[in-house]
């Protein structure tokens, strides 16, 4: 058996290569879970062993092994029935009655129709040829999608004929506007990005614990203490870094200044992907600015409508700084690093992606590694037929080398002194991953069809080395972000990937048009059920979501104890016995903003919030403690709670509790109660 990789899959295999793939991706489910007990290990290998039968699939399809014909309507009924069986065998959500499952089928069957005149088949392209076979690949995608109806109760009539109204009305929506003065259609769209901006970025609320895992090493940043010194995040180097230096430089607080930042990035990921997607569909202005809106901005409307802003590591302060790399990466390619302006900013952000987080690192350097690699496998076949000119590599590529050499070889001095262990120890610590395993729902399946269609796009190009390549790197940096499911696998990381994944398959580049009209249907089906979902969800949550638009407060920040908290006179008076002495002020699970009337503000230890600092290794904790006791060799704490101190990471609930190690003691100084509140102050030294 023979295999040739120059072979690729025609059109009318392409709903046989879904289905199969379908099938053989619940295989490698069964096999992954049935044989590998550790629930990390075994999602890795899901994934793994998922993209090879895929490719095994595609091998066997395209050299003709699998040389099964479709032809008719009785063999396209008969796929299809296969496709529900896997289906139903592949959904682990309870079923509670057949006429559910009943009802279910039929909603998304009579989705097809609207569907077909909401993509527009002569815009894509002309099928006249395989109607049919077109008609049955917009069924299949669109049960691939179904996971995106997270909130329907197909067991109610009502609101699958709310569904169904809604389908129409969007589908009237874009067909008038289409027909409209093209500025109405803008002006409706600006509009409706402006209200959706208030209510999902600006006004919505932000949670508090999060927030204070970014915020708590921003505030503990002073002259004694630095990051990769003796100061730990779990997000990171750069990105704590301008935070903490743009609050020195604004002079507020640094709720006000990491808010504002993160929906700067927000903005500059809408714009980049509305520039993108407007290149691939012909749809109004006002239903993809709703599209990009919910999904960009508001999670699609999932955790009742808590917005991407609730926790602030779930999306572009995450992903964006490598996606901008690859982006630049790929525009210099394209010149061939020649143009001296589109390198440098190439190389920069490469340092930003490098430098900003462990997680941004991976993805980039996943990515790019990647891509150097399949270049290099692929080019040792043509080297016995080539003569390596090294001098006119090297005269044509001497800038970006030398360049580059020279901003690694920084990188080097600069972090030569650091305790880089710092920047990693969050990501590789099993204790802060909490991994949870992949399900077999809905949603897990239209996170596998975009894997399926971002792979094939890839292996449909690979006789144009060109867009071989650069599929490559974009496929690579959607298999990296997919990791960031793998580790913790809830739908919600589905939806905070989602935007990014969906922007991966509009990026990579088309060799077939049959590859092409897959693409332009997905995106199609995507936009048209995500809008008509988000709607769903929106009337459901109405009241929240208005109160939030016309609420007189423009930025919500997440909520800390208040600066000018002053602490009981009593404790002011025994603060005066221990000047100079470093104060932490413990003000619960959370952090506080820093404190304009007590020592270090507030942050004499770079501890807080408690759980980021105790899910650290003993021995980290330990020489970290070391550390800060040879600074100063005593510290006060002052809990507004009874503090508990622990001493190993085999202390019972440690994780709220102040760590202490083997060479730190405590003495409680005073302890005031007065209107059922408490304030106790504690002096820690060093042993």
């Amino acid at each position: 058996m023979i295999f040739k990789l120059d072979k690729l899959i025609q059109i009318k295999q392409i709903n046989l290569f879904l289905v199969l793939s379908f099938f053989f991706i619940f295989f490698s489910f069964i096999i992954s879970k049935g044989f590998i007990n550790n629930e990390e290990l075994s999602d890795k290998f899901f994934l793994i062993f998922s993209i090879c039968l895929i490719e095994i699939i595609y091998l066997l399809l395209s050299n003709k092994f699998i040389n099964f014909q479709i032809k008719n309507f009785k063999e396209n009924i008969i796929l299809i029935i296969i496709f529900f069986l896997i289906y139903l065998v592949w959904n682990s959500e309870s079923i509670l009655s057949y006429f559910d499952v009943f009802l279910f089928f039929v909603s998304h069957i009579c989705f097809v129709i609207p569907l077909i005149i909401f993509i527009n088949s002569k815009y894509i392209h002309n099928l006249e040829e395989y109607k049919f076979e077109y008609f049955i690949q917009i069924g299949i995608i669109s049960f691939f999608f179904s996971g995106f109806f997270y909130e329907i109760d197909y067991s109610s009539t009502i609101q699958s004929l709310i569904l169904l109204f809604l389908a129409l009305l969007i589908l009237s929506l874009n067909l008038v506007l289409k027909k409209c003065n093209k500025w109405i259609d803008i002006l409706l769209s600006v509009l409706i990005f402006l209200s959706l901006i208030k209510i999902f970025l600006l006004s919505s609320e932000k949670d508090s614990f999060h927030y204070s895992w970014v915020l708590g090493p921003v505030n503990s940043l002073n002259e004694n203490h630095s990051l990769l010194d003796n100061v730990v995040s779990q997000y990171g180097y750069f990105n704590i870094l301008i935070i903490n230096k743009l609050t020195q430089f604004f002079n507020i607080e640094s709720s006000f200044v990491i808010v504002g930042f993160i929906i700067f990035l927000f903005v500059i990921f809408y714009v980049i992907f509305l520039n993108k997607i407007l290149r691939l569909v012909n749809l109004s202005f006002v239903i993809t600015t709703t599209f990009l809106s919910f999904l960009i901005f508001g999670n699609i409307g999932y955790t009742d409508f808590a917005g991407s802003m609730f926790i602030p590591s779930s999306s572009v302060f995450r992903f964006l700084p490598s996606l901008l790399t690859i982006i630049l990466f790929t525009k210099v390619l394209k010149c061939n690093f020649s143009i001296i302006n589109k390198t440098i900013f190439f190389y920069l952000s490469l340092i930003i992606s490098l430098i900003w987080s462990f997680e941004s690192a991976f993805f980039t350097i996943f990515s790019l590694a990647s891509f150097f690699i399949t270049k290099l496998i692929f080019n040792l076949f043509n080297l016995s037929k080539q003569k390596i000119d090294v001098e006119l590599f090297l005269s044509k590529f001497k800038v970006p080398v030398i360049l580059g050499l020279s901003l690694l070889f920084i990188i080097f001095l600069y972090f030569e002194d650091k305790s880089i262990f710092l920047f990693y120890e969050h990501a590789l610590n099993p204790i802060s991953s909490l991994s949870i395993e992949i399900t077999n729902n809905k949603l897990t399946l239209s996170f596998m069809f975009l894997l399926i269609l971002g792979y094939v796009i890839m292996r449909d190009s690979i006789n144009n080395k060109i867009f071989f390549y650069h599929n490559i790197l974009w496929f690579s940096l959607f298999v990296s972000y997919s990791a960031y499911f793998l580790v913790r696998s809830v739908d919600s990381n589905i939806l905070n990937i989602l935007p990014f994944l969906l922007f991966i398959i509009c990026s990579m580049e088309i060799s077939s048009k049959h590859i092409e009209i897959l693409r332009k249907i997905s995106l199609h089906v995507v936009i048209f059920f995500l809008t008509i979902s988000t709607i769903f969800s929106a009337n459901q949550n109405k009241e929240k979501l208005i109160k939030t638009l016309f609420s007189s407060k423009l930025l919500t920040t997440p909520i800390f104890l208040n600066k000018n908290y002053l602490p009981h006179s009593e404790i002011l008076d025994s603060l005066k016995d221990y000047k100079d002495r470093p104060l932490t002020l413990i003000s619960g699970k959370t952090i506080h903003n820093p404190n304009i009337n007590l020592p270090s503000f507030g942050y004499g230890l770079p501890i807080l919030p408690l759980e980021q600092f105790n899910v650290l290794k003993f021995d980290t904790k330990q020489k970290l403690m070391d550390n800060f006791f040879n600074i100063n060799t005593s510290h006060l704490i002052l809990c507004l709670f009874e503090c508990e101190f622990s001493y190993s990471n085999q202390d019972s609930n440690f994780y709220s509790k102040v760590f202490l190690g083997k060479n730190v003691k405590f003495k409680k100084i005073i302890e005031v109660n007065k209107d059922n509140k408490k304030e106790v102050l504690y002096l820690l030294s060093k042993i």
